[in-house]
């Protein structure tokens, strides 16, 4: 699989944390945006594009740059076919259900809601070090679930 969310974003140079924090920030982008009424054209090529604009933004977020986006900044891009958001939906919403409840609460909190680690600690009554290791698990079910679906329906190769 860590080889897969490399190979999903079109680089073998990357780390396999940061690959699949970019394909989770990504598919949570897309999903954000479809929510909020994007008309995205291509699914599979606008995620892997985001994923790779989210590997630079990494790389400027190391230099003191955030890398997280508030909802409201994913631009709208035109449709062809309604069919292509749909599907979009479907497979974030695939994804997400094989998260343990666990997983999800603290995915959303930190991904969706922009928490920090402590704030989520804080409202789930966890530790710290608890809610970064579920936010890494969720990040590689929803990476793995993401490139295994993708794969399915003909987005990358393998």
């Amino acid at each position: 699989m860590n080889c897969a969310a490399r190979d999903a974003i079109g680089s073998g140079r990357k780390s396999t944390f940061d690959a699949e924090e970019a394909v989770t920030e990504a598919v949570t982008r897309t999903w954000l945006g479809v929510q909020a009424g994007a008309q995205i054209r291509e699914p599979a090529a606008y995620a892997s594009t985001l994923a790779r604009n989210v590997l630079r933004e990494q790389r400027r977020d190391r230099r003191g740059r955030s890398c997280l986006h508030a909802p409201e900044e994913i631009p709208a891009v035109e449709t062809k076919a309604a069919e292509d958001r749909a599907a979009l939906e479907t497979l974030a919403v695939f994804a997400a259900l094989q998260l343990t409840d666990r997983q999800f609460d603290v995915l959303c909190l930190v991904r969706i809601y922009g928490l920090s680690s402590a704030e989520a600690a804080d409202l789930l009554g966890i530790g710290r070090s608890a809610v970064r290791e579920r936010r890494r698990e969720a990040e590689r079910v929803l990476t793995a679930e993401f490139i295994r679906i993708g794969r399915r329906i003909g987005c990358f190769a393998g």
